[in-house]
């Protein structure tokens, strides 16, 4: 796809999705970057964004006590990335968002699209539970995760110095139940590319590219 193509082609929403611990994040920094380096005309923008990034900020302002007043910000921050999501397509020609998307998001994104006419892809990144039960642990331990994801009371600024006591980590039962109940391995909106990234030494980042270029082209 050339630049030129790309310059006159509609606005595109590309959704990453999946359960935790697919590497969403990368794969959507992985997809932006070969979007501007290769296919978008000089001076257009890709933007990315981030409703994790969302939700943290909040947490660093408010903070919060309790499952209940988590719950509570959550839904803000559900707001907040609906007017980011709407204002990065005001002014980008492509928009890149990664979460695991569920029912919850879903009719919220497709509105957005509707109103801005964006049009839909999602790259949807699956895996075994017990991969996925292991890269998330091996995630949440890391010091780089905000420790708001692994707690149920925060105070802004807080250091969790021994993460394995967190009193929100996610069991691999646990996570199985979400993944099921809310359908983090089925979302989709608009065409929809499935990767299994189970063993990411056989993932093939290239074909995902062109995937999501055709996709652009179309």
């Amino acid at each position: 796809m050339s630049r030129s193509e790309a310059s006159q082609a509609g606005g595109t929403l590309i959704l990453v999705a999946g359960p935790p611990g697919t590497g969403k994040s990368w794969m959507a920094r992985l997809v932006l970057r070969h979007l501007e380096d290769h296919v978008l005309a000089p001076g257009e923008r890709c933007q990315q964004v981030s409703l994790d990034q969302v939700k943290e900020g909040l947490w660093d302002r408010l903070g919060f006590s309790g499952p209940q007043e988590k719950a509570l910000l959550d839904r803000e921050a559900l707001k907040e990335y609906e007017r980011a999501v709407g204002a990065a397509m005001g002014h980008s020609r492509v928009v890149v968002s990664d979460y695991p998307f569920s029912t919850r998001q879903h009719d919220l994104l497709s509105r957005l699209c509707c109103q801005h006419g964006f049009t839909p892809l999602t790259v949807r990144l699956v895996a075994d539970t017990d991969v996925l039960y292991e890269r998330q642990r091996h995630r949440d331990l890391e010091t780089s995760r905000h420790p708001g994801h692994l707690l149920t009371s925060y105070r802004p600024g807080q250091v969790l110095f021994d993460r394995t006591e967190a009193d929100a980590l996610v069991s691999r039962e646990e996570l199985a139940r979400r993944c099921a109940e809310r359908g983090y391995s089925s979302f989709t909106l608009g065409q929809t590319l499935e990767v299994d990234v189970s063993d990411l030494d056989a993932v093939s980042y290239p074909a995902v590219l062109a995937w999501v270029e055709e996709q652009l082209r179309g």
